[in-house]
């Protein structure tokens, strides 16, 4: 079950001409009728407008790309009072949680959760370490498994730049309805995703980007279950130009990787100019040129806490 009309994944080892026709697959679901003609129902669009003070800056990684920064500072602001207010105290499933380093974040964002349960297809070392906190746990798993898996107290999923690479997306979504519709608990989901203009900052990356017919199949999957949904734009053109000039050209056709690039070669300067780059998004935000999406889905919910 797949949200694009393709499921021709550019993390595994592909040829050239596989890489092409990814190119062209993902083009083509990016832009022909990326909208349906009728209304998104219990969808709205919202602006990311955040306040960051210096303090916040001060928590970023200075050579993430914009994108990924512009991800944590969702993540940092986001209501953690008021979300722990409707659903208790937080216990998050994560899926595609990689190194792990969201469990450390999101706990030091959220001023605690109760527990942090992640998964990914992928061991990492370093899950050794994040694991001494008793209260987090990660585990080896691929997305098409996680539903048996699933803690009863869980009440937040997320991912973050994950889903692009579930080949069968829909089908992990499917996974957290059944889960809600048995539990009937208040949850929040939480995803964030790249937009179409992304395909050409990262070219193949994953299995796909996702336009508003992508959005609207995962959220159709919720429909009953008394849910409601809200989509924030993240990024621009601003960010989206200086990810392509300083890392698409440099670190995709140029070669240079690491400490050989621009981000990390100048990593002060280049710190800046992303700073001044999300700024000017985040006062310009536009649907159509963000970089990222974020993807809240409320089901069973008491109050409406994302207006």
């Amino acid at each position: 079950m797949c949200s694009s009309f393709h499921n021709l994944n550019a993390d595994k080892k592909i040829s050239f001409l596989s890489k092409l026709i990814w190119l062209i697959l993902n083009f083509l679901n990016n832009n022909l009728f990326p909208k349906y003609p009728h209304d998104y129902k219990f969808l709205k669009i919202k602006n990311f407008e955040p306040q960051i003070n210096k303090k916040d800056w001060e928590i970023m990684s200075k050579s993430n790309t914009p994108s990924r920064m512009l991800g944590d500072i969702f993540w940092l602001k986001l209501s953690w009072k008021i979300l722990k207010n409707e659903v208790g105290p937080i216990n998050i499933f994560d899926t595609g949680c990689g190194d792990g380093k969201y469990a450390i974040m999101l706990k030091n964002f959220s001023n605690g959760y109760e527990n942090y349960t992640g998964v990914d297809s992928f061991y990492n070392l370093n899950w050794n370490k994040i694991s001494r906190d008793k209260s987090i746990n990660l585990k080896k798993l691929n997305s098409n498994s996680i539903e048996k898996i699933i803690p009863k107290k869980t009440n937040l999923f997320i991912t973050q730049s994950a889903i692009e690479h579930f080949e069968n997306d829909l089908y992990f979504f499917e996974q957290i309805s059944n889960f809600i519709i048995k539990t009937k608990k208040n949850i929040v989901q939480i995803h964030l995703f790249p937009s179409p203009p992304s395909l050409w900052l990262y070219l193949t990356h994953g299995v796909r980007q996702y336009n508003m017919r992508n959005i609207k199949k995962i959220i159709d999957i919720f429909e009953g279950t008394n849910s409601y949904a809200r989509l924030f734009p993240i990024g621009g053109r601003f960010s989206n130009k200086l990810h392509f000039d300083k890392i698409t050209k440099e670190e995709l056709f140029l070669g240079k990787k690491n400490n050989n690039s621009y981000r990390f070669v100048s990593q002060k300067k280049y710190f800046n100019e992303s700073k001044n780059a999300i700024l000017k998004d985040i006062k310009y935000s536009n649907i159509n040129s963000a970089c990222f999406y974020a993807l809240i889905i409320h089901s069973n919910y008491r109050n409406i806490i994302f207006n």
